[in-house]
């Protein structure tokens, strides 16, 4: 709203191209907690019985991790200047315009943890179709069923995701071969 109503400021500085490196840290970090939720489940139902890294601890140095390894991931693309300011949106982001930057969000972002995700529930539905008639134990396969549900739910905020991230795959594109971006 400020740089509306006062279009002559300019916001051109290092505090909003750390602002926009903040906000693609948490948009990453938001992806990376979806693979955690995809190795946990992959863990939880082959190897249900091995407790030893379903301690809290683990999980909170897990959390933390991601934001580092978020923070690590982007720091390139702050340094070499993808996040640039936008004059007519009045921040600063990864131009869409701008193929290099992106790409390097879209595929170290979402597209390398959407494959991951995509492979683990793959492969955990797998298994689980390949072991059920074998499962003797109820309480086992009740577990089973209920992380099916799950399993199912996330497959739909999965797709939710991918058309969230759309975007930054069609604009650069749309504009090299248009010439501009589409209004």
């Amino acid at each position: 709203m400020y740089g509306y109503s006062h279009p002559d400021s300019s916001f051109n500085n290092r505090w909003c191209r750390i602002k926009a490196y903040l906000m693609y840290i948490c948009g990453y970090t938001f992806f990376h907690s979806f693979l955690l939720q995809a190795i946990y489940r992959i863990c939880r139902i082959i190897h249900p019985i091995q407790t030893k890294c379903q301690h809290f601890s683990s999980y909170i140095i897990v959390s933390f991790g991601q934001w580092i390894f978020s923070a690590l991931e982007l720091l390139p693309s702050l340094l070499i200047g993808d996040m640039e300011y936008l004059h007519n949106d009045y921040h600063c982001q990864v131009a869409p315009s701008s193929m290099r930057g992106s790409l390097t969000v879209c595929v170290l972002g979402f597209l390398f943890p959407f494959i991951i995700i995509v492979c683990s529930y793959v492969y955990t539905i797998y298994y689980v179709r390949q072991h059920n008639p074998t499962i003797v134990i109820i309480k086992r396969r009740k577990s089973m069923r209920r992380d099916m549900i799950i399993l199912k739910r996330i497959l739909i905020i999965l797709t939710l995701l991918t058309s969230s991230a759309a975007p930054h795959a069609f604009f650069p594109v749309a504009y090299r071969i248009l010439g501009s971006l589409p209004t």
